[in-house]
């Protein structure tokens, strides 16, 4: 009887599901064959592709108004919809949403200014480190000042892309700008997932709380007090940003057809600009990017000075990672300071001009924990006044790590009253020996007419 009665349920749940999806199948074509009938599908959205056959990333797609789609080597693409797909970049400015002009299934994110179209560069770099390839999008947001100009980078080997978002105000006055980045997930091809979060991570998953590890598909962000994440049904996802307000910091525990976002809530101040960083990551075995953190300390410093690196490695992953390497490049006039690193390694890196570079294969990051070590760097004497930042990069074994690129700027300063004045040059002996000399002689000769 109980046998039976395991049997009817487990029959009646898996009809459920099986409606519940065929159902869910049909709202969207019905969704989809309306927009095609209004004309909406075939809106033209200019495009540029970054291919890459080798993967494991092999197609990244930008449209000119801020829509993205890829495709992973071997699957299908991972976002919902066509090329670019329902990913994009939304922004709310004066109670007004702007965004992409087609978001197929983004049916309530609604009402929606589309974006003006300004520029976008033809694919350029060569997929490494140093020269990623890289796209850049530029839209306004109607006339309200703010020009949002967005860079997509992509490295070979990598199972994720970036995404600089900087947003630049050429209005007369500071604006308040809420800014969305939110995607339909279409996991392999696979509509239906689970919502996931780690520290600076949201994402939509094959298996509940990513165990055993599988596909995964989700965007980073730097945790901080104005930025937000969601995970939930699609719709939901898309509902949130047609009603104009931040993400509330929760995952769904459903198994559904979902979506994921992030909003952050910045000021601009007026003829200023302020950029948003993320990454978009795809991994079919689970396996999340390691992050990268940086701070300096002291800041602001006078020019001669010496500051303080501290550079940390934090792993989400179940699993303990090793490093391969680590990297920094320094600010041209800053120099390291030789046998200053401390910490989780310590000895010197290779220098190559501002390149540094520690052999890191001894270096375990456990698992869902981090590492830590620092360096000291001197600012050369002559450095002029201004903001200098670093760059931090990574490789670990079978796993990707994200990098910290223009971050920990080091304020360099003037001295009140300007530069300190030039030291006096020091004398030779002869020199001396001649000015000790000269006083003698002045003294006797004071001595002399005294007595006179």
């Amino acid at each position: 009887m109980s046998c039976k009665w395991q049997f009817s349920s487990l029959a009646a749940s898996s009809a459920a599901l099986f409606w519940r999806r065929l159902a869910h199948r049909f709202t969207r074509g019905l969704v989809l064959l309306a927009f095609g009938l209004l004309g909406v599908v075939g809106l033209a959205q200019a495009q540029v592709t970054i291919d890459n056959p080798s993967g494991p990333i092999i197609h990244v797609y930008v449209s000119n108004v801020l829509n993205l789609q890829a495709q992973y080597l071997g699957g299908a693409t991972e976002v919902y919809g066509g090329t670019p797909g329902d990913y994009g970049t939304f922004v709310v400015i004066n109670g007004v949403l702007y965004g992409p002009a087609t978001v197929l299934a983004g049916y309530s994110a609604t009402p929606r200014t589309p974006f003006t179209p300004v520029s976008q560069t033809p694919v350029s770099g060569a997929g490494t480190h140093a020269d990623p390839y890289t796209v850049i999008t530029t839209v306004d947001a109607g006339t309200t000042g703010i020009r949002i100009e967005e860079t997509t980078t992509y490295v070979i080997g990598n199972d994720f892309f970036d995404s600089s978002t900087k947003l630049i105000n050429t209005g007369a006055t500071d604006q308040t700008v809420l800014l969305y980045r939110a995607m339909d997930c279409y996991l392999g091809g696979v509509d239906f997932g689970y919502g996931y979060v780690t520290p600076g991570m949201v994402a939509c998953t094959k298996n509940q709380d990513n165990v055993p590890p599988g596909l995964v598909e989700g965007l980073t962000f730097t945790p901080g007090p104005d930025v937000h994440y969601m995970e939930d049904f699609y719709n939901t996802i898309w509902a949130i940003i047609g009603s104009q307000q931040p993400f509330p910091d929760t995952i769904s525990p459903a198994y559904l057809d979902n979506g994921a976002g992030v909003s952050w809530d910045l000021t601009i101040p007026t003829n200023d600009e302020v950029t948003v960083t993320s990454s978009t990551l795809f991994s079919p075995n689970g396996a999340l990017p390691l992050t990268t953190d940086v701070s300096v300390t002291p800041s602001p410093v006078f020019a001669g000075a010496q500051v303080t690196y501290t550079v940390t490695v934090n792993n989400p992953n179940a699993d303990d990672v090793q490093l391969s390497t680590l990297t920094d490049i320094l600010p041209a006039g800053f120099s390291y300071l030789n046998n200053s690193t401390a910490g989780a390694l310590s000895l010197n890196p290779t220098v190559t001009g501002q390149t540094l570079e520690w052999n890191a294969s001894s270096v375990i990051v456990p698992a869902n924990g981090s590492i830590t070590f620092t360096f000291k760097a001197n600012v050369a004497a002559g450095q002029a006044p201004g903001s200098y930042p670093t760059t931090v990069q990574a490789a670990a074994t079978g796993y990707t790590v994200r990098p910290s690129s223009d971050v920990a700027p080091v304020s360099v300063i003037m001295m009140l009253g300007g530069p300190p004045p030039a030291p006096i040059p020091a004398l030779s002996e002869l020199a001396l020996a001649l000015l000790a000399l000269m006083l003698m002689s002045g003294a006797a000769t004071r001595m002399r007419r005294h007595r006179a």
